[in-house]
C-alpha cells in the first residue's frame, strides 16, 4: 500500500515548471540553415549587383567616348573647306581613313580601327603631329562613307550608329 501511496501523491503534487536554460539540438540546427541560407542569398545578390555596376560603367564610358567622337567629327567636318575618303587596303569598297582640309590648310586624318576611330592633327612636320586622339568605341568596327554630300561614320555593333556631317556648312 505504500507504493500505491507514493505514486497517488506524486500524481497529486502540483507540478512546477523549470526554466530550461540554452537551446535544444533542433532549434540550433534550424537556426544555422536559415542563417546559411540567407548568406547566400546575400552573396548571390552581392554579385549580381556588382557585375551590374561593372557593366553599367562599361556603358556609359562607351556613351561618353561615342558622344565625344561624334561631337569632335561633326565640328571638324564643318569646318572642313576639302576632304579625301582613302579606301582600305583589304577592301576597296570600304573607306577607313578620311582626310579634312581646314580653311587655314591644317589636315586632319581619320583613321578607323577596330574598336575605335584614331584622329590626328598634323603639324608641320609629320613625325609630331599637334594633337592625338584615340576614340574608343567599343567592339565596333567602324567605317567612313559619303551620301549625297554628306560624310558620315558607319559604327556598327548591337546597334547601328550612324554619325554624320555636311563638309563646310557649320550648324547644319
Amino acid at each position: 500500500m505504500i507504493a500505491s501511496q507514493r505514486c497517488r501523491q506524486r500524481a497529486h503534487r502540483p507540478t512546477t515548471h523549470i526554466p530550461r536554460r540554452g537551446w535544444t539540438l533542433i532549434e540550433l540546427s534550424v537556426t544555422i540553415t536559415m542563417l546559411a541560407t540567407l548568406s547566400v542569398l546575400a552573396i548571390q545578390i552581392l554579385s549580381l549587383l556588382l557585375r551590374f555596376d561593372t557593366s553599367s560603367a562599361s556603358h556609359a564610358a562607351h556613351a561618353l567616348s561615342c558622344e565625344r567622337f561624334a561631337e569632335r567629327f561633326r565640328n571638324d567636318v564643318h569646318d572642313a573647306v576639302n576632304f579625301e575618303l582613302i579606301p582600305a587596303a583589304n577592301s576597296p569598297e570600304t573607306f577607313d581613313k578620311l582626310t579634312l582640309t581646314l580653311p587655314e590648310g591644317t589636315l586632319i586624318t581619320y583613321h578607323c580601327e577596330t574598336g575605335g576611330v584614331r584622329r590626328v592633327i598634323a603639324g608641320a612636320d609629320a613625325m609630331h603631329p599637334l594633337e592625338r586622339n584615340l576614340f574608343r568605341l567599343g567592339e565596333s568596327d567602324p567605317r567612313f562613307d559619303e551620301q549625297s554630300g554628306r560624310l558620315r561614320v558607319l559604327l556598327p555593333g548591337p546597334y547601328l550608329t550612324v554619325i554624320e556631317a555636311v563638309p563646310g556648312r557649320r550648324g547644319s
